[in-house]
């Protein structure tokens, strides 16, 4: 699961400039719109966000459409992988793909893809400028807890299923605990403190699989790691820009949360473990 989550996080990063289309030699990325490659054409990678792309040419890595379908023309070459999240992919007589094919179905998501992301783009500015002061926190929560984030990422990495079990139960229990507080004559008193520490946890959490996400994309395209605070700067911007595709980004962003949440609670068992009161 954590696998399938950094995979698609992957995915939606490609589209971190989301400003219309960047588009860097052999390779196509665009926001909102349609893709047509020649015959003749030969590029690197093609992703739309939002869009469908119909492919007459070569792709010599992976295509990839979100809200979107993709069509193959009879000369058409996929070196990779073809994805499309929320539409179909047709293939012509004679259209190669080396790769795997995938289709994830998102009922409406592709039919109505050129209405949804008409709002998205009033909601993405919203969501830029509580993005913008996250950003702010978690740099500066990394700068004071480097090395407890390392560890949680490594964490969720190294035990994916662990963590998610984790984040499960210890959601569940929240209210509970709540309860449990207010019932009693002291612990009322205690409550925001709680509320203000579960906050602190999601929070951190969601920094540390950032962090991994971000460190999953470097090696994915052969670039050297760099320190953390690049890393968890990378992954927040790709959950930040997954989170504005409906349905499959909030999605995506409620399994970071999860993982994040047990992955402190899980280094939290384990250090006890090690050390007994």
């Amino acid at each position: 699961m954590s696998k399938w989550l950094s995979y698609s996080s992957i995915l939606v990063f490609l589209c971190f400039v989301c400003t219309g289309a960047w588009t860097e030699e052999r390779d196509i990325v665009k926001f909102g719109k349609d893709v047509v490659v020649k015959e003749g054409t030969t590029l690197n990678n093609v992703v739309v966000i939002g869009g469908h792309i119909t492919l007459n040419g070569s792709v010599k890595e992976s295509a990839v459409a979100v809200g979107g379908s993709i069509a193959l023309g009879p000369k058409a070459v996929i070196g990779k992988d073809i994805v499309s999240v929320g539409g179909i992919i047709e293939r012509a007589s004679g259209s190669k793909i080396v790769g795997k094919i995938v289709e994830v179905d998102v009922p409406g998501m592709a039919s109505n893809h050129k209405n949804w992301y008409g709002w998205l783009w009033g909601l993405g500015i919203f969501s830029l400028v509580t993005f913008i002061g996250f950003i702010a926190l978690a740099l500066m929560i990394i700068a004071l807890f480097s090395r407890q984030i390392s560890e949680i990422s490594l964490l969720v990495e190294s035990s994916p299923r662990e963590s998610f079990l984790y984040g499960v139960l210890g959601i569940i229990l929240i209210m509970p605990l709540t309860l449990m507080l207010i019932i009693s004559i002291i612990g009322i008193f205690l409550v925001p403190l709680e509320l203000l520490l579960i906050v602190a946890v999601f929070v951190t959490g969601y920094i540390a699989v950032a962090a991994l996400i971000g460190k999953k994309v470097l090696v994915t395209f052969n670039m050297k790691s760099r320190a953390i605070i690049w890393e968890a700067l990378l992954g927040l911007i790709i959950l930040w820009l997954v989170g504005l595709v409906p349905v499959f980004g909030w999605f995506v962003k409620a399994l970071a949360w999860i993982f994040g949440f047990g992955g402190i609670i899980e280094l939290f068992l384990r250090r006890r473990k090690r050390n007994p009161a």
